[in-house]
């Protein structure tokens, strides 16, 4: 198993939870995201992370096609479990803009995560 650490923002709001996956995950979700946009209906969705594991939290998102263009867009849920009695559960969704080639660096990352001392990911919007 591994700790991750997701930390995303939009436009306007930002989250963050950490989250335990199998070394597998990583190379599950290039495998979902793989080949994505054979269509302007195409929709891939993930979760990771647990909903019931005490002070961590998990991920849910689906990538969709916004128009006929090219611009993708990930609405992302971000959610984090309370540590003890006296915290409150967190979460936040997000929606985000992306271009095709944005998410294909993210599936690279994703296939080399773990390889070769990669411990980093990064969907990262081009401006």
């Amino acid at each position: 198993m591994l700790e991750i650490v997701v930390v995303a923002s939009s436009e306007h709001f930002a989250g963050q939870t950490s989250l335990y996956a199998r070394h597998a995950d990583a190379s599950d979700l290039a495998a979902v995201l793989d080949g994505f946009l054979s269509g302007c209906s195409d929709r891939r969705s993930f979760e990771l992370g647990q909903t019931d594991l005490i002070g961590y939290g998990n991920v849910r998102g689906t990538f969709y096609c916004v128009d006929t263009k090219g611009q993708l867009a990930l609405r992302l849920e971000i959610s984090r479990n309370a540590s003890n009695a006296a915290e409150l559960s967190e979460s936040c969704e997000l929606l985000i803009r992306l271009r095709p080639a944005d998410l294909d660096n993210f599936v690279s990352e994703l296939r080399e995560f773990g390889a070769a001392g990669r411990v980093t990911a990064s969907l990262v919007p081009s401006a």
